[in-house]
């Protein structure tokens, strides 16, 4: 007598993971804290679940967890992040090999000194964003919407442009292609426009942002360079339109930014 084979059910398609999965609430929490990049520093619960487009009883759950673990702060109706985070951040590894903020500190404070403007430092974040590692803030400079650990789009700030301008061609070529917002009505948004103006920040080693980025605020940078010759981040000084004169802060801001480049070539040196 024959025996007749049974064969086994398919295997049934893999369940996704339900929205009370650890890998899920970890993916939510993480999009509640991103949130906060943009240039809101201080939102009502409501306002973040429109943000990370949740349900509201869910975003209650994540936020009120975050806050009860200290990475989030109530303040009246509102959330901001906590200065846990900001010790967090600070504790980051940029990846160069050479501690960028650490070496270019003084010279950050003393172009500072010398223009008595707001002076920053920044690095390219992927093709078409800089992340900014320092800041010093003046009374002669306006609110602005960046400071340590923010991110602008590279085409709008003097300091992208700078380090951009420093880049291999597919970089560049990248850059453009993606594209940038207009975020003013004095942003350069022509493409062969953008080009001329990495052309010449190549040639001359510094870039301008004339109210491209914020309204009131243009600024100045030039490119920290490594042994080289590429740009591994920029130095800028900033301040408003009007009372801030680019041009004459150019030389002391391209002066600073190769001090910084002398020192990291040092530094790297040692290292070897």
């Amino acid at each position: 007598m024959s025996v007749v084979q049974m064969s086994e059910p398919p295997t049934s398609a893999k369940a996704a993971p339900s929205e009370s999965s650890p890998a899920i609430l970890v993916a939510r929490a993480l999009q509640v804290l991103d949130a906060f990049m943009g240039e809101e520093r201080a939102m009502s619960l409501s306002d973040l679940a429109r943000r990370v487009a949740l349900p509201k009883s869910t975003a209650f759950r994540i936020v009120n967890q975050l806050t009860e673990s200290g990475y989030l702060v109530r303040l009246g109706r509102s959330y901001q992040l906590s200065s846990h985070l900001f010790r967090l951040g600070n504790s980051v590894v940029v990846p160069h090999q050479v501690p960028l903020r650490e070496v270019a500190a003084p010279h950050l404070a003393g172009l500072f000194q010398h223009t008595g403007f707001g002076v920053n430092l920044a690095v390219l974040d992927g093709p078409g964003e800089v992340l900014y590692l320092d800041t010093i803030r003046g009374v002669r400079i306006p609110t602005a919407p960046f400071g340590v650990g923010a991110t602008m789009p590279a085409m709008i700030t003097a300091l992208g442009k700078v380090i951009l301008a420093h880049q291999d061609d597919d970089t560049v070529g990248a850059a453009l292609a993606a594209g940038w917002p207009r975020r003013t009505p004095y942003t350069v948004m022509g493409r062969g426009l953008m080009a001329d103006q990495l052309r010449k920040a190549r040639q001359t080693g510094v870039a301008f942002d004339r109210q491209e980025a914020v309204v009131g605020l243009s600024c100045v940078a030039a490119a920290v360079l490594d042994a080289d010759g590429r740009a591994i981040g920029a130095v800028s000084a900033c301040g408003p339109v009007g009372r801030f004169k680019p041009e004459a802060a150019a030389p002391a801001t391209l002066r600073a930014a190769r001090l910084i480049s002398n020192d990291v070539k040092r530094a790297a040196a040692l290292q070897a």
